[in-house]
C-alpha cells in the first residue's frame, strides 16, 4: 500500500503528526476480528461544496450568512450569523428540492484527487451522507420533505464526479447517528468527516476519523481517535498511513 507524493500536478501532502495514530484500539482490537480495507466518506463538506450555492440561494431571498470563518456548523444557530434557525429551516427545505440545489453542487477537486489516490492503493470507498428523502423531517421536526428529489439529484451527482471511484450500490443515505453503525457492521475503521459531532461521535464508539479542515470544526483538536488535517491534501496521506498501520499489526483483511 503505497503513493506517489505528486501526481498530475496535485502535491499529496504529509499529513500531521498524531501520537497514538492509529489509536491502539484499532491496532489491537478484540481476537479474531479483522479490519476491511474500507473508508466511510461524508459528502457535502468534504467531496462538494454545498454553502456557496445556499449562500446565493439565500441572498436572493434577502437572508444572508457568510461562509468564512464561521465558528459553528449549524448556521441557523451561529449567534454571528443573521440568519436564523426558522429562515434557515424554510430555505434549506426549499433548496434541496430544487435541481439546481443540491442537483448542481461544485465538487471539491482536490479530495477528489486524494481520493483517487487512496481508491489506487486498494481501499474501498463507500460514502455515507444526510440528504433529505420524501418522508425525513424538515429542519424544525414540523412536517416532511414530501419527495425524494434531493436524494435522486445527489446520487447522479456522485456518479458524475465520483463514478470511477465508487459504485452506485456503495452510495448510502442515512442520519449522522447511525454513521457509527454502518462502520460496525462493516468492519469500516475510519470516516472522512466535516462535521465534528459525528467525528467525535464515531471516536468515542472505538472507531477513527479524519476532519477535512474547516473554520466550524477548528475547535476539534486532542480528541482521541480525531486525526484534524490543515489542508485538504493532506488527506491521502493521513489515509495511508492509517491503514498501512492496521496493516502492520496484522489486524486488515485482504480485500
Amino acid at each position: 500500500m503505497s503513493v506517489n507524493k505528486k501526481s498530475k500536478g496535485l502535491v499529496l501532502a504529509a499529513a500531521p503528526s498524531a501520537p497514538n495514530w492509529p489509536h491502539t484500539c484499532i491496532t489491537n482490537p478484540a481476537k479474531h476480528f479483522e479490519w476491511a480495507p474500507i473508508l466511510l466518506s461524508d459528502l457535502h463538506g468534504v467531496f462538494v461544496d454545498w454553502e456557496t450555492k445556499f449562500q446565493s440561494f439565500c441572498a436572493s431571498h434577502g437572508v444572508h450568512f457568510e461562509i468564512e470563518g464561521r465558528t459553528f456548523y449549524d448556521i441557523g444557530r451561529d449567534p454571528s450569523q443573521s440568519i436564523t434557525p426558522d429562515q434557515f429551516a424554510e430555505l434549506f427545505t426549499e433548496f434541496v428540492r430544487l435541481p439546481e440545489g443540491y442537483g448542481a453542487l461544485e465538487p471539491n477537486p482536490v479530495v477528489i484527487h486524494q481520493m483517487e489516490a487512496i481508491v489506487k492503493a486498494g481501499i474501498k470507498l463507500v460514502i455515507a451522507t444526510y440528504t433529505p428523502g420524501a418522508t425525513d423531517l424538515r429542519p424544525d421536526g414540523t412536517m416532511g420533505f414530501h419527495h425524494g428529489i434531493a436524494q435522486r439529484v445527489t446520487k447522479e451527482l456522485i456518479i458524475k464526479h465520483l463514478g470511477h471511484l465508487i459504485r452506485e450500490q456503495d452510495i448510502i443515505f442515512c442520519s449522522p447517528s447511525a454513521k457509527k453503525h454502518l462502520m460496525f457492521e462493516m468492519h469500516c475503521p475510519l470516516i472522512v468527516e466535516d462535521h465534528p459531532v459525528t467525528a467525535v461521535d464515531v471516536a468515542t464508539s472505538a472507531h477513527a476519523a479524519i476532519l477535512v479542515p474547516r473554520s466550524y470544526n477548528a475547535s476539534i483538536i486532542n480528541v482521541t481517535n480525531v486525526l484534524r488535517l490543515e489542508d485538504d491534501n493532506q488527506l491521502a496521506d493521513a489515509v495511508l498511513s492509517f491503514f498501512e498501520g492496521i496493516l502492520d499489526a496484522g489486524k486488515l483483511a485482504k480485500a
